[in-house]
């Protein structure tokens, strides 16, 4: 190989006829065979790579594979600053054409809850808190306009997007202000069936079905994606706050 660059105990150490590539720290590329213009940052990033071109390894063994960027193995977090572009070409603007989510189905925000509120649970309907600014408290109210959102995680539904500017707006409940969340709910105004619109009720942290719409105004949380015939349960909910 040619226009290599090596740095660390065995960096590099096998490479035949590969170019191009960068590799810096212990074992960094150890065994790579013909791959070109990788790019391995740390303690055997990249050590279990035999071929392929265009990656990407900063402390992460990776694989043999093309066009890949690794970045970690064992961090429980990442955290990046700025602004993130992704499918973006120089021409083009610096917007994501796609991005999909698979850790969860909500869009929230951590909000601090009313010291005066007792631990909530997931799946509790949330009002704001009109005696302390900016914090949420359990609903206990039928139609109340200042319905908030729902508490996220219930039925192992977790957030798919959570956001917080830590040491300014953080810390609190995961609320989901959009998406799909399980509500708890109570069926004593009514069956709810797929469809209706749910709203607060006089049961603290419970949705209902929408019976009277001139009321609802203003006091929607959402709509039922599944039923519950009678008794309190959860409920599937598409948040949609109106």
């Amino acid at each position: 190989g040619y226009e290599n660059v090596a740095m660390g105990d065995n960096a590099l150490g096998t490479n035949s006829s590969g170019y191009q590539n960068v590799a810096i720290g212990a074992l960094a590329l150890e065994n790579i065979q013909a791959g070109n213009n990788n790019i391995a940052i740390g303690y055997y990033a990249g050590e279990y790579f035999n071929s392929g071109n265009n990656n990407i390894y900063i402390g992460n063994p990776g694989v043999d594979e093309s066009g890949i960027i690794r970045i970690g193995e064992n961090q429980s977090a990442t955290y990046l600053t700025g602004t993130v572009h992704c499918a973006a070409l120089i021409s083009a603007a610096h917007t994501c054409t796609t991005i999909t989510i698979t850790g969860g189905s909500d869009l929230a925000e951590p909000f601090p809850i009313s010291t005066a509120e007792p631990q909530v649970s997931e799946g509790a309907v949330m009002v704001i808190d009109e005696t302390h600014p900016g914090q949420l408290k359990l609903a206990d109210q039928p139609y109340d306009t200042r319905v908030a959102g729902v508490v996220s995680g219930a039925n192992g539904i977790h957030p798919g997007i959570q956001m917080q500017q830590e040491g300014v707006l953080a810390g609190g409940r995961n609320v989901a202000l959009s998406g799909r969340v399980y509500v708890q709910a109570d069926a004593s105004n009514g069956s709810i069936k797929p469809g209706d619109l749910l709203t607060t009720s006089s049961t603290p942290g419970r949705a209902m079905r929408v019976s009277d719409h001139l009321k609802a105004q203003g006091a929607i949380l959402g709509k039922a994606m599944t039923g519950l015939d009678e008794g309190q349960g959860m409920v599937l909910v598409l948040v949609t706050l109106q």
